[in-house]
């Protein structure tokens, strides 16, 4: 019997309409822009620095993306704010890292869409008296519970956890048994519905968990290549709640 949902958060239950690479890594440089405008207006920063500034935030965040891929460890962007403060001598401290990193990620509430029927899902599971977890992949904890409070969806979830609050990424196996753990639940009990098939399926199916994939407008080249079934595949997330049912016997 499944008692436990565990939710992955981009292209699972938010989405972006029209959503191309080009226009993810174009609100990332916003945000690169963002905090060096602001390390500006409080003088922390001069005008001939900035250049200098972004281009240093820019690699580091793209290397340890690279890094935290090949690892399954999380570089939270605080750390990378940190480690940008110190290359370039910028005298901060822990209020100054906190500020920036909002600024960095804010701009991602009107990016971020929650899909038509998310919220419908996350109620009618809850009615089922199911356990409902998110766990995402994300290097800002902070700014992940913000976009959830923002749409009204916190409410639903008993546990929220980011690779950020974890310090590991998924498919790491550490991710999905830290959730089980603290719900409560075994690997038998718990299912897992993600739109990445090496991160949220192959690694939740490693670990005995049930899998669903809803599909997404395009695949990463490692999706591609994987040779890996999910147990099921969805178009639409409320697809979950009469696949529950049924694995659950529920008329």
């Amino acid at each position: 019997m499944i008692k436990l949902v565990i939710f992955d958060l981009g292209f699972t239950l938010v989405g972006h309409d029209g959503f191309t690479i080009e226009k993810y890594l174009g609100l990332i440089n916003k945000g690169f822009k963002k905090v060096a405008d602001y390390l500006v207006e409080i003088n922390k920063l001069k005008e001939k620095e900035v250049k200098k500034f972004i281009r240093t935030f820019r690699r580091l965040r793209y290397d340890l993306y690279d890094q935290s891929f090949k690892e399954y460890v999380e570089y939270s962007t605080e750390y990378v704010i940190e480690e940008v403060f110190r290359k370039l001598n910028i005298n901060y401290d822990e209020k100054l890292i906190k500020k920036c990193a909002g600024i960095f990620h804010v701009i991602e509430g009107d990016f971020w869409r929650p899909f038509p029927n998310t919220e419908k899902t996350l109620r009618e599971l809850k009615e089922l008296g199911l356990k409902i977890a998110l766990l995402s992949n994300g290097p800002y904890d902070k700014g992940i519970k913000t976009l959830l409070e923002m749409y009204d969806l916190k409410k639903y979830f008993d546990l929220i956890e980011t690779s950020a609050s974890i310090g590991y990424t998924k498919p790491n196996p550490i991710t999905f048994q830290t959730v089980m753990n603290k719900i409560g639940v075994s690997s038998k009990e718990t299912i897992m519905v993600g739109d990445d098939l090496l991160n949220d399926c192959k690694g939740a199916s490693d670990l005995g968990i049930k899998t669903i994939k809803i599909e997404k407008p395009f695949h990463f080249p490692y999706e591609i290549e994987l040779n890996f079934k999910p147990d099921y595949i969805i178009k639409d997330i409320y697809e979950v709640v009469k696949i529950i049912k049924e694995l659950n016997k529920i008329n």
